[in-house]
């Protein structure tokens, strides 16, 4: 009955405002069609009040039919049913995810995404306690100390995997090369990486360097190591965004203002409506050098911002693999991540400190280009390389690192690299789960996880004479451009600024 009463007295509330409204000129159809729309808002609202009342009272557990819990469980879900990128925030998740994108926080230094309803591991952070520990990008976290993940949403994996420096979590995962679940226990630390990660000198001309990530600093951090490279003679550098998963949408156009001429479109962001704003460069380019920019499956957001940017004016050679997979078929594409995720905080007394991650856009390359729509950027030019070797090349964490003929080439001594990735301490590696054969019959496989598990699970064991083949293919077109441009014979696609 009470029910009843709150709801005939919204009503009646609803009606003297929509009067008022007709009065001021909002007119007899507008108005009509205004309490249509309210008696269906209210029949909803119904529903949705009977359902959790009839939780509260007769589901078995008490414990998770407290209002609060369900009031939040129902919030996720609106906001999950919306796309894979969309997110609600408690106070706690709200403050780990601004202290991540910020800078320090406390984990195991791991980004992940849900792939085909897995768990999976996108981008393992240099120095962390992940790489330390061997987790490589592309793995599939089957279960946190023990539970199972599937199905699983991102802010619940985020917290089980998050904690206190010095607490430990167990992970089991599923990786393409192996053909058993691999078990990991690693010990949590402060993350505060660089996101630049190896910026050296390939020869006496051509520089390299990765980013990691578009967190705050890392433009910042980019422009200042270009500049120590160009101080050692660099003409030529080599931008590596592979598994590089994106960031912060200003950080990406700042890292494109610095190659790109002062006034030129960078991206164009349209949400709904007519709103539409245009990213322009706002500086002179840093350097007259040439650019190549490495790509996989897992660049994406930002990554796909600035290598569409750099494509789109020819500013540099867009290069990927001819061995990235996607749903077990060849395909070179990025990762194909489009849109735009606004942070909105929470004001009512309930949502307080509350946030939503809201897609609100779509952002396009200068020339109109969308990479959700077309699933991901194509390389202007492909390494040679197989499946496997695209993956030994992860495996082995072998990014930078030029095979021994072309460093003694280019006179430089296959030490003097160093191994980019290389950890702080040796990784303790995997352990195969201990199963009995009974128990082995009905648990998963990688090859059970992965479509292409199959092809992937025959793979030999790592070798140390794995390089980056996609790297080289890079450094390859540079040297050449580099070569025809002493020669005057062009620049080969390879824009400088002010061309």
């Amino acid at each position: 009955m009470s029910r009843m009463v709150r709801r005939g007295h919204m009503v009646l509330l609803w009606m003297v405002s929509l009067v008022i409204l007709g009065v001021m000129g909002l007119g007899v159809h507008s108005t009509v069609m205004a309490v249509e729309n309210i008696e269906t808002k209210m029949e909803q609202s119904d529903l949705f009040l009977e359902v959790m009342a009839t939780i509260e009272e007769s589901y078995i557990d008490e414990e998770k039919t407290k209002p609060d819990i369900l009031i939040e469980k129902a919030i996720q879900g609106m906001v999950e049913g919306l796309d894979r990128y969309s997110v609600f925030f408690t106070q706690e998740e709200a403050k780990e995810f601004n202290d991540q994108t910020q800078g320090e926080f406390e984990g195991l230094g791991i980004q992940i995404n849900l792939t085909d309803g897995w768990l999976t591991v996108v981008q393992t952070l240099h120095g962390t306690p992940a790489e330390r520990a061997g987790i490589l990008e592309g793995d599939r976290i089957i279960e946190i100390d023990g539970q199972g993940t599937k199905g699983i949403s991102l802010q619940e994996a985020v917290k089980k995997l998050k904690g206190p420096k010095g607490t430990k979590v167990k992970l089991r995962i599923a990786r393409r090369s192996e053909t058993q679940l691999l078990t990991f226990e690693v010990e949590r630390d402060v993350i505060n990486p660089s996101a630049i990660i190896n910026p050296k000198m390939l020869d006496n001309e051509v520089g390299y360097m990765r980013l990691q990530d578009f967190s705050k600093d890392a433009a910042r951090e980019l422009e200042k190591y270009i500049r120590e490279l160009e101080g050692k003679g660099m003409r030529a550098l080599v931008l590596d965004l592979r598994d590089n998963y994106g960031g912060l949408l200003d950080v990406a156009v700042d890292a494109c203002d610095l190659f790109i001429e002062r006034g030129k479109v960078i991206v164009t962001y349209r949400g709904r409506g007519d709103q539409v704003k245009e990213y322009t460069a706002k500086r002179d380019p840093v350097g007259h050098i040439l650019l190549a920019v490495l790509v996989n499956e897992f660049s994406a957001s930002a990554s796909e911002i600035v290598a569409g940017c750099m494509q789109d004016y020819k500013r540099a050679v867009i290069v990927g693999s001819a061995g990235s997979m996607r749903d077990g078929k060849p395909d070179p594409r990025t990762f194909g991540k489009g849109s735009v995720q606004t942070l909105i905080p929470l004001s009512t007394k309930g949502g307080r400190g509350a946030m939503l991650k809201l897609t609100t856009a779509k952002y396009y390359t200068p020339k109109g280009r969308s990479i959700s729509d077309l699933e991901g950027l194509i390389p202007d030019i492909l390494a040679n390389v197989t499946p496997d070797e695209h993956y030994s090349i992860r495996l082995n964490r072998k990014y930078g690192v030029l095979p021994p003929n072309v460093m003694k080439s280019a006179g430089i001594l296959q030490s003097a690299t160093g191994t980019p990735q290389e950890p702080n301490a040796e990784p303790k590696g995997p352990t195969e789960t201990p199963s009995s054969s009974e128990e082995q019959e009905k648990e998963l496989t990688p090859g059970d996880i992965f479509k292409e598990g199959a092809q992937d699970s025959q793979q030999e064991e790592p070798k140390e004479e794995v390089y980056d083949t996609e790297l080289l293919a890079a450094y390859q077109s540079l040297k050449t451009a580099l070569i025809l441009i002493d020669n005057q014979a062009g620049e080969v696609g390879l824009a400088r600024p002010g061309n």
